[in-house]
């Protein structure tokens, strides 16, 4: 968090305020408004692993979840390069090898983040070596439990990989169309 230890308002209820002691929410909270000095804290449950508040929406995690996206239209255009240059197969490993540590170190950075903000055991970065879908599966198990969690990016990904899908089937089928109308020689 970027704030003093003290009393602020609670993220998850505008309405109180809740004691941060530098690292993580305590299990303090106050009432806000008139004498706030005068009143005295009040303890709902003692501090666990679900007094975290987490925006879940960090930068690594839309990179992540976007994916699908930026890779098929990286890969689009160097298919266009392959079809001119000698060297394509090289050209097409080297994006492969370079999309998977791009996307190793987001979710290592994701991981940071998550900690950062006291998450106890953010997903690890090797669920990575599964894939994207992999990793956001497991980021969103393990974030499930925190308060103010929504599952934007993995519903992202998966939203990314069917508008994919959708795209490279009516590619399909125009090109087998195509094919079809104007014949094929």
């Amino acid at each position: 968090m970027s704030f003093e230890p003290g009393w602020h308002v609670d993220p998850s209820n505008p309405r109180q305020e809740r004691f941060w002691n530098g690292t993580a929410w305590s299990g303090e909270w106050r009432e806000t408004g008139g004498f706030q000095q005068n009143i005295a804290p009040r303890t709902v449950r003692p501090p666990g692993p679900t007094d975290v508040f987490v925006n879940s929406s960090s930068r690594s995690a839309w990179f992540i979840a976007t994916s699908p996206l930026w890779f098929a239209v990286l890969y689009f255009f160097l298919s266009l390069f392959a079809v001119v240059s000698e060297p394509a197969g090289q050209v097409r490993i080297a994006f492969l090898v370079a999309s998977g540590i791009l996307l190793l170190l987001a979710a290592r950075r994701d991981r940071a983040v998550l900690a950062d903000q006291g998450v106890s055991r953010p997903a690890s970065p090797w669920w990575m070596a599964l894939g994207p879908l992999a990793y956001l599966i497991r980021r969103h198990v393990v974030l499930r439990e925190v308060p103010g969690f929504r599952g934007s990016p993995l519903t992202v990904h998966v939203l990314c990989i069917v508008v994919i899908a959708v795209a490279a089937l009516a590619l399909l089928l125009m090109s087998g169309l195509s094919f079809l109308l104007f014949g094929g020689g």
